[in-house]
């Protein structure tokens, strides 16, 4: 499980009106009388804008035959020509009122998300149409995809690693559509988040 954190450079917020607080106390050490006083100033908020909330919890997870998660950390083995099921999911998704969706996922030979020897299975929200084996599909507030097991190599007994680009938005901006058929929309999210699962391949 990953936490998203909040977007470094691009924002999505609603502006309210600022307002600061000044908060005086006055004490008459004759009379020993106390009064206080809080006078609310509107103004301008100045600065970098942080964190206050608590951050969006996302996940890219292998399913085994029976539809169970893969534990993270351990591999999910199987046969090259067989499908391989995974989800992009979350525990407070639609508590949130997000949805979460892999953008952009391939396949590598090596624990290496840049590694440039790689077989894509979707980008910009679009599919490859190289691959008729890769599915995916809206599961509640998540994802759920499958594609067919192969090989890089004539050894077919080798390690895969899947890695997916993760986003989180709001259903009404209308992210998670293909590319090239409609202007991607701004999502919340980091867009770098990269999440990896293993394959192993027998």
């Amino acid at each position: 499980q990953y936490s998203i954190p909040p977007p470094q450079h691009i924002f999505l917020y609603t502006l309210h009106k600022p307002v600061t607080l000044t908060v005086s106390c006055a004490y008459n050490r004759k009379t020993q009388d106390v009064t206080a006083a809080v006078q609310p100033i509107l103004g301008e908020i100045v600065g970098d804008l942080s964190q206050t909330g608590a951050t969006v919890d996302v996940s890219l997870n292998l399913l085994d035959d029976s539809g169970n998660v893969v534990a993270t950390g351990d591999s999910h083995a199987v046969s090259v020509g067989e499908i391989v099921n995974a989800e992009v999911t979350g525990p407070h998704l639609s508590a949130l009122g997000l949805n979460a969706f892999a953008t952009d996922c391939w396949v590598t030979s090596k624990n290496d998300a840049a590694d440039p020897l790689r077989w894509v299975l979707i980008t910009g929200n679009c599919p490859n149409p190289e691959d008729p084996t890769f599915s995916i599909a809206a599961d509640g507030a998540g994802q759920k995809m499958n594609f067919e097991v192969f090989s890089f190599t004539s050894d077919v007994t080798s390690t895969l690693f899947l890695h997916c680009k993760i986003e989180t938005c709001l259903p009404a901006l209308g992210c998670g559509k293909c590319a090239s058929s409609s202007r991607r929309r701004r999502s919340i999210t980091d867009p770098g988040l990269v999440v990896t699962r293993e394959i192993e391949v027998y």
